[in-house]
């Protein structure tokens, strides 16, 4: 379900810590399956696998690719006032 799918990703790209993104992502595709969405995505599944890796850092087009094949898509949004870095 994409919807799902987008909520849950969402808030783990709220969290701004790569290894949490990286960890959802992963969860989502080993619930699918992986060989129809490495067909769809047009990457090997092994790529999939090194990609979503607990130590992986995968590349922004293959997360794209992998979004893409599981219904959803990437947004840019403002932050709100509250959640606004200051580094």
């Amino acid at each position: 379900n994409p919807a799902m799918i987008s909520e849950y990703l969402n808030q783990s790209l709220a969290t701004d810590d790569l290894s949490s993104v990286v960890a959802a992502l992963a969860a989502v595709v080993k619930a699918q399956n992986v060989v129809a969405l490495s067909e769809e995505a047009a990457i090997r599944r092994e790529t999939f696998y090194k990609a979503l890796r607990k130590d992986g850092d995968p590349k922004l087009g293959t997360i794209l690719k992998i979004l893409s094949s599981l219904g959803v898509s990437l947004a840019v949004e403002p932050r709100s006032q509250g959640m606004l870095r200051k580094d």
